[in-house]
């Protein structure tokens, strides 16, 4: 496999959908740490050389219970399909894989693949993904883009409760935080579904009758054919 190489990135987003696309594994690229809030580092991933470019992947529909958010952390869990949780876990596969090779970034000492195993942290929680979701410097106010399923952009009250969704989210690199490291999934737009309702319903008093029994039906047929032979004329045996 070939080692990840340092490359700047041009800011340009290349999108991939999880649901059709496999993992860009062989076109990582990493770049150089950089800090992060509370006291955090992330070495950025990006797609490509000739430019490089941030990876941002469309997940979804995915249920989620909401954006949570207090004074140190703001971040939403996704409950996935099973071939997308699959698709979070080859990437990490892949960059547990390179963590040896790039030691030197946050390491003094080499680096064994025990290491790699205890240092790391898996994004996924109880079969969810656990994105963040940016902020500003204003509690409360997000980078967040929230859009209705018509494309119109809405506010962020959408996501504060049980809803589903798609989802953008950008993979911003490897992070390395109070001794720990794992992969930096960050919640850029999300495109809210309505709820589909049933629209198809009977009258009050056909819903409430139970349907007939063997025995119920083959009575009512035999009334039906009794009624037909007396307006006929005939005479019922």
């Amino acid at each position: 496999r070939k080692q990840w190489k340092t490359h700047k990135s041009n800011s340009v987003m290349k999108v991939i959908n999880a649901s059709i696309a496999a993992p860009p594994i062989e076109d990582l690229t990493l770049d150089t740490p950089v800090s992060a809030p509370n006291g955090s580092y992330c070495a950025p991933l990006y797609v490509g050389l000739a430019p490089a470019e941030t990876l941002g992947i469309q997940f979804g529909p995915a249920k989620t219970t909401g954006l949570v958010e207090t004074a140190h952390v703001c971040y939403m869990d996704l409950e996935l399909p099973d071939d997308q949780l699959g698709w979070v876990r080859t990437t990490e596969a892949a960059v547990r894989e390179q963590l040896p090779g790039h030691q030197s970034i946050w390491f003094t000492r080499d680096m064994q693949p025990a290491d790699v195993s205890y240092f790391f942290d898996s994004s996924i929680h109880s079969n969810k993904l656990r994105v963040q979701v940016a902020r500003s410097q204003t509690f409360g106010t997000t980078d967040l883009h929230v859009f209705t399923e018509s494309g119109e952009l809405a506010s962020n009250e959408l996501v504060e409760g049980n809803c589903t969704l798609l989802g953008l989210v950008m993979l911003r690199g490897v992070a390395h935080r109070s001794g720990r490291i794992s992969l930096d999934w960050v919640l850029q737009q999300a495109m809210v579904m309505r709820e589909a309702k049933c629209l198809i319903g009977l009258g009050d008093a056909a819903a409430a009758r139970p349907p007939p029994t063997p025995a119920e039906a083959k009575a009512q047929v035999a009334k039906e054919q009794s009624a037909r032979k007396q307006e006929g004329g005939g005479v019922e045996e």
